[in-house]
């Protein structure tokens, strides 16, 4: 006997059987879900299911038993009184075992029939859900056990045993305590994983097993090292505490000469998981923390100051972890003391990138990143030296994200860029102001692959500002660059003639009109190299840097400066080989590069490098 699908009353779905009633339209009972009714289970697991189950018929009491599925059981008859009576309803209550399951699952039903006189089915009276209410039943994998175990000098999260699926990875991340220096050997029953960072992530689990961690007492240094002689001696930098935690320092920035050049750098303090600032004074030999009264956890992304001495203009961007706002600093007195800034954002997400041009009350500062609430991409900015600030009129309607941001030049004659990418077409994005911020438009690169933009970087005044935007072509998986020589006005590819897959992490110009020394740097992936482009033509022209690297590495970022006539510049990452920090620096404009000896034993990763005529320093995170 053929069964079809009805709608019963008050919207829901049944299963009625034409030749049991003269009017089909009417259903005997109904069904609504109480849970869930569609589950992935382990192999070894168990689950319940309910539908409330209603008699529609205002004159017989029925006695209702489930058509046999593998698997699964009705835990408690079901009686129904005739509809209107107390007792005209039932909860039914199926129990699931995933190991009797059919090998393929269960997709439809269940189908309750009314109970013969001997307590089977009466297939030619049953009814079941409409199909979006019946059961999906699917078994997943055998769940195994992954038990953590420390030495009592780290933090463990998660610090319990941890199911996981058969086949999976788990991940642990680990944090030193103060004082004391993860190891990245780690023992144990688990297959070998790998490390990011100081997160763990064990090989593929096949059995119960446990990981075990561990920890040495150290000697702290500061994650940082400096050059205040135009590069020709670098030295670890220390700070006026004597005391550091496990500090990551994401960005640095840089204003004036030699030993008195003035710095900050912002990040995060791993063991209270605060944003974290610092400051210089003298070129960044030696660094103390910025009295900010932060006491929300979070991180800095990004820091930027602009303008001579104590008078500098700074900002630090990031985001609060506490509310999940993006999260915004400035300092009016070059870093001495910082300020929250009331940007009015209700919205949650992220400052990403930050730039400032200019001097005192009339510096241009920008602070780029996306809104999480809408997926939409972030960019405020500020036009009398960080005072006051305001969303910026970009007219985005489509999602995305704004990684990077760069100012050059002063008042309302200032060139911005903001770039990213576009998540609606999935192409990089770019926009421009060259009022200084005031206003801004798209750029029209003729972009057609999909990528990314990383990093921009501008230098220079009006029409004869340089600059570049550096990133990632998703389509060929090419190293992406993109350069206007005219203020933002055209942009075009820069010819570099890569052809080995890879990416830009960052770029950097510095210098005026056709002379402006300018960088790119990443990683080769084909190669596994430091990726190091160079112009020493403002962006006309670019060549691979003659670095003479061999070992396996990667730059995270780079930093030119054309005070004082020389132009010097570095590029800083991480040795792949050696795990240490990697550093190369030019002193004569791009001609030719080399690694210092910066005197590291400590293995680690600088992620942001700055330079200010003579002075210079690169900063991260040491293990």
């Amino acid at each position: 006997m053929k069964s079809k699908l009805i709608t019963g009353l008050m919207g829901i779905s049944i299963l009625v059987s034409p030749s049991t009633f003269s009017h089909a339209g009417i259903p005997v009972w109904t069904f609504k879900p109480l849970r869930a009714t569609s589950r992935v289970l382990p192999a070894n697991g168990t689950a319940l299911i309910q539908y409330q189950v209603r008699n529609q018929s205002p004159r017989k009491t029925h006695r209702l038993i489930m058509a046999p599925i593998p698997g699964i059981s009705q835990d408690s008859p079901c009686t129904l009184r005739p509809r209107g009576q107390a007792g005209d309803s039932c909860t039914l209550t199926l129990r699931i075992t995933a190991n009797k399951l059919p090998k393929g699952g269960v997709s439809g039903g269940p189908r309750l029939c009314q109970a013969t006189k001997e307590g089977t089915p009466n297939f030619n009276q049953c009814y079941q859900p409409y199909p979006r209410d019946s059961l999906n039943i699917r078994v997943g994998r055998s769940q195994l056990i992954v038990t953590p175990k420390g030495d009592g000098n780290e933090s463990i999260d998660p610090n319990t045993p941890q199911k996981v699926d058969y086949g999976t990875t788990r991940a642990f991340t680990v944090t030193a305590n103060g004082g004391y220096t993860l190891s990245h050997e780690v023992g144990g029953t688990c297959p070998t994983g790998s490390w990011s960072e100081n997160t763990y992530i064990t090989g593929r689990i096949t059995a119960n097993c446990s990981v075990h961690f561990s920890s040495t007492k150290s000697t702290s240094f500061f994650p940082g090292v400096a050059t205040t002689n135009g590069g020709q001696s670098w030295n670890l930098s220390n700070t006026t505490t004597g005391v550091v935690d496990r500090y990551r320092f994401n960005s640095v920035s840089c204003n004036g000469t030699g030993s008195t050049a003035r710095c900050t750098a912002a990040g995060q303090d791993y063991t209270t998981t605060l944003a974290l600032l610092y400051q210089s004074t003298n070129g960044g030999s030696t660094w103390s923390p910025a009295n900010t009264g932060i006491m929300n956890q979070g991180t800095f992304y990004a820091t930027s100051c602009s303008g001579p001495g104590s008078s500098a203009r700074c900002t630090a961007a990031g985001i609060d972890y506490s509310t999940g706002l993006p999260l915004l600093y400035q300092s009016t007195n070059g870093g001495s003391t910082w300020s929250v800034v009331n940007t009015g954002i209700t919205n949650q997400g992220a400052f990403y990138a930050t730039s400032c041009s200019g001097t005192g009350s009339t510096a241009r500062c920008t602070a780029a990143g996306t809104d999480s609430t809408t997926n939409s991409p972030l960019l405020y900015q500020s036009t009398d030296g960080g005072s006051s600030w305001s969303a910026a009129n970009t007219g985005i309607t489509n999602q995305g994200s704004f990684n990077a941001t760069s100012c050059s030049g002063t008042d309302s004659t200032g060139r911005c860029t903001a770039a990213g990418q576009d998540y609606t077409t999935g192409l990089p994005l770019l926009y421009q102001s060259t009022d200084g911020g005031s206003s801004w438009s798209a750029v029209n690169t003729g972009i057609t692959n999909q990528g990314s933009f990383n990093a921009t970087s501008c230098s220079g005044t009006g029409n004869s500002t340089r600059c570049t935007a550096a990133g990632r072509d998703s389509t060929t998986s090419l190293p992406l660059l993109y350069q206007s020589t005219d203020g933002g006005s055209i942009w075009s590819a820069a010819n570099t003639g890569i052809t080995n897959q890879g990416v830009f992490y960052a770029t950097s110009c510095s210098g005026m009109g056709g002379t402006a020394k300018c960088t790119a740097a990443g990683e080769d992936f084909t190669t596994n190299l430091p990726l190091l482009y160079q112009s020493t033509n403002g962006g006309t022209t670019w060549s691979a840097a003659n670095t003479g690297i061999t070992n396996q590495g990667v730059f995270y970022a780079t930093s030119c400066s054309s005070l004082g006539g020389i132009s010097r510049c570095t590029a800083a990452g991480r040795d792949y080989t050696t795990g240490l920090p990697l550093l190369y620096q030019s002193i004569n404009g791009g001609n030719s590069w080399s690694a210092p000896n910066t005197g590291i034993t400590n293995q680690g990763d600088f992620y942001a490098t700055s330079c200010s005529d003579k002075a210079c320093t690169a900063l991260g995170q040491f293990n």
